[in-house]
């Protein structure tokens, strides 16, 4: 037992558990904070992907309908609100029209 009886053993498990909690809320806010940063990056993969193919870049046809697929993927995952998926998927397809 704690020194000052049981008081202040109440204290001293209120502490912890209030310092666990704030861990935890710390933890639910960066995960929240990545995934709007991750959701934001799509729309600016899918821009750049548009600008590009806008230019009619001069690809063979059966990469050209690769890329247009990817886009469309990774449009679709990011409408679902699988954003990592989507980002990735997204960078393929710049990677396919050399825009790494």
């Amino acid at each position: 037992m704690l020194p000052g009886g049981h008081m202040a053993d109440y204290r001293f498990l209120f502490k912890e558990t209030f310092m666990k909690m704030r861990h935890i809320a710390l933890a639910l806010a960066l995960g929240a904070a990545s995934s709007a940063a991750m959701a934001s990056n799509c729309p600016g993969l899918m821009a750049k992907i548009d600008a590009i193919l806008v230019t009619n870049p001069d690809l063979p046809p059966t990469l050209l309908e690769e890329v247009t697929t990817l886009r469309a993927d990774g449009q679709k995952q990011h409408e679902k609100g699988d954003h990592d998926k989507s980002v990735e998927t997204l960078n393929q397809a710049l990677f396919l029209l050399g825009d790494s």
